[in-house]
């Protein structure tokens, strides 16, 4: 398929359909930097044309390019034309990433929700929730997520994650459980993943550290109780 399509953008370096069709795999396919080069071709065929540059503007973002200057073209394009979503979703991720989840709901809830909406929504929503610590909101934003996508990585991940800083945030050893889980899942279908390792690493850890502690504690409070009984027998 890729050959395919690099061939034909090749062949008809003017038509905006496959050149975006290229653009539109690269990104798919988490191939951000030549998602970014393609989709820039696609601007420049058609630079009036919102749509092309939202998806330009995504691909930017993905590739690491400057996000203070994304957000810049961001404003000045939502005030042109408030009707493309996916302006709303690229700005929402960036303020999370900015770790300002209250401003990027803001950006989500002017999206109208349907069937069709896109699955990036529930991810940002998800995301903000969970950067405010709203566990349960999260969840059920990020559920919806994997309703519509339980196969998918970066889904995965975001799950993975959520329940790992839940068990921060609680000391809930089952938190730590579920994230593992998620993880595990991710290496089922890619076993080199190392965020999936990482994570999973990290929540196994957390769970030994939690039960060490708790067996700690149950070691000290047998020794108060021991010391106690050989006082009252002592006293006696």
């Amino acid at each position: 398929t890729q050959i395919c399509l690099e061939n034909a953008a090749a062949d008809f370096p003017n038509d905006i359909v496959i050149q975006e069709n290229l653009g539109g795999f690269y990104f798919f396919n988490r191939e951000y930097d030549a998602a970014k080069t393609q989709l820039a071709i696609v601007h420049k065929l058609d630079p009036e044309n919102t749509v092309h540059h939202s998806n330009y503007l995504s691909a930017r973002v993905m590739a690491g390019d400057d996000p203070d200057e994304i957000i810049l073209e961001l404003q000045a394009l939502i005030k042109k034309d408030p009707s493309v979503s996916n302006l709303f979703l690229t700005m929402a991720k960036l303020l999370n990433d900015k770790n300002q989840p209250s401003e990027a709901k803001k950006f989500l809830e002017q999206i109208p929700v349907t069937d069709n909406t896109n699955i990036k929504y529930f991810t940002q929503m998800g995301i903000s929730y969970a950067l405010e610590k709203d566990f349960e909101n999260a969840k059920k934003y990020l559920l919806l997520e994997y309703e519509k996508n339980p196969t998918d990585i970066g889904v995965l991940k975001n799950l993975g994650k959520l329940y790992s800083d839940w068990g921060d945030e609680t000391g809930n050893v089952e938190k730590y459980y579920t994230s593992i889980g998620y993880y595990q899942s991710i290496l089922q279908i890619d076993p080199n993943n190392v965020v999936a390792k990482s994570g999973l690493d990290y929540s196994a850890e957390k769970i030994q550290e939690i039960y060490q502690n708790f067996y700690l504690k149950i070691y000290f409070i047998s020794i108060a109780v021991f010391a106690r009984l050989v006082f009252l027998i002592w006293s006696f």
